[in-house]
């Protein structure tokens, strides 16, 4: 969960990187690295807190002959990893078929304000996009969508739970 949420915040710091500091050619692989990293790291964070409100559930639903088998910690890790897949295989779709690129949007000249000076203002906004950028943003936003809605039901379902052996589990 740790590593999920630094590679979040050092994600903050490529969203804040522009045309100013990149060159146009370099600049289609900051667009992709914070989507990457974004991603993976939303993935990894969310996913270490899913796979703890999935144990609780498990461990509450099941039988008390069947705890010894249900706790494994391979399995947490393995459900993690399976999330973590899933957004590797549609980056990497993303990124073959359709990658961002840098695209800037020119708006009409503006007069400034306080200037005595003949001079206009062009504004530029520079962004990243690709062709079916929306169809890409859809599909993440749709399964992470979902899996927050199931972690969002088992959260709701194990809301007064008190287990020993994980005791914060109320506060997921």
């Amino acid at each position: 969960m740790l590593c999920g949420v630094i590679i979040c915040l050092m994600s903050v710091i490529l969203l804040g990187i522009d045309g100013r500091f990149v060159s146009p050619n370099q600049y289609p692989m900051i667009c992709q690295a914070r989507a990457w990293m974004l991603t993976l790291g939303f993935t990894l964070s969310y996913g270490a807190m899913f796979s703890k409100v999935w144990r609780v559930h498990r461990l509450t639903t099941k039988a008390k002959r069947d705890i010894k088998r249900q706790v494994q910690p391979w399995k947490l890790y393995s459900m993690v990893s399976g999330l973590v897949c899933v957004d590797l295989i549609l980056l990497v779709i993303w990124q073959l078929t359709d990658p961002l690129q840098r695209v800037i949007e020119t708006f009409p000249l503006e007069k400034p304000t306080n200037i005595i000076d003949d001079i206009k203002i062009r504004p530029e906004l520079e962004h990243c996009e690709s062709t079916n950028n929306s169809m890409w943003l859809g599909l993440l936003y749709s399964f992470k969508g979902l899996i927050l809605v199931f972690g969002l039901f088992l959260a709701y379902e194990t809301r007064s739970i008190k287990v020993k052996q994980i005791n914060d589990s109320r506060y997921v």
